[in-house]
């Protein structure tokens, strides 16, 4: 059996709930195919998010890590091909903090790509007829930060997984118009993770 380390995020701006959050403790502690997962919930705060995911490595030693967090403004679930080396808040953090057309990193990379098979993963999500696509922006906020620093931690230490980023849309509890439950989004989040080896 094989670590995946699966992160989402709490309640953040004006949000209740975040349905990354819920997926995460509903998927946390169980097996899906030969991997177990090892669910953490990030804090939605510049200073504090890859600190808190630099923990959780540590202590599960994931052989695979996927993020997830929430994208209000999408309807399907979006695998997340880069992220960039730019911060550039769209609203405050959870305690208060913005920060505007800042690198993430002074020193680092422009940009590091997704490792996970995010072209299979639409591919096995599609013939599920589950809603997704392969986005090219995971935005400026947290998500693209936590992104781009787990990419860039496994990099630095040439340690070669498979490691990413899925946005996922409301659920119908977060916003009345969508069609999206929790147990859908476990189920497409469940699916994507079949596809790793």
């Amino acid at each position: 059996m094989k670590n995946l380390l699966l992160t989402g995020f709490g309640p953040f701006h004006t949000h209740p709930t975040n349905p990354t959050g819920e997926v995460v403790e509903l998927l946390d502690d169980t097996h899906i195919g030969h991997w177990k997962i090892h669910g953490r919930i990030l804090p939605v705060v510049f200073e504090e998010v890859f600190p808190e995911l630099e923990k959780a490595i540590e202590e599960t030693k994931p052989e695979a890590v996927i993020m997830t967090g929430l994208a209000w403004g999408r309807d399907v679930i979006s695998l997340e091909r880069v992220a960039i080396n730019c911060l550039d808040s769209i609203r405050k953090d959870n305690k208060g903090n913005e920060v505007h057309d800042q690198k993430i990193d002074p020193d680092g990379e422009n940009a590091y790509f997704s490792t996970l098979p995010i072209r299979e993963m639409k591919l096995t999500l599609d013939q599920l007829e589950i809603p997704c696509e392969i986005s090219n922006s995971a935005g400026t906020y947290v998500c693209n930060q936590i992104m781009y620093l787990c990419l860039k931690h496994f990099a630095k230490a040439h340690i070669d997984l498979p490691a990413g980023f899925i946005h996922l849309p409301p659920d119908h509890g977060l916003r009345p118009e969508s069609l999206w439950e929790i147990k859908d989004l476990s189920h497409a989040v469940s699916e994507v993770i079949k596809v790793l080896k």
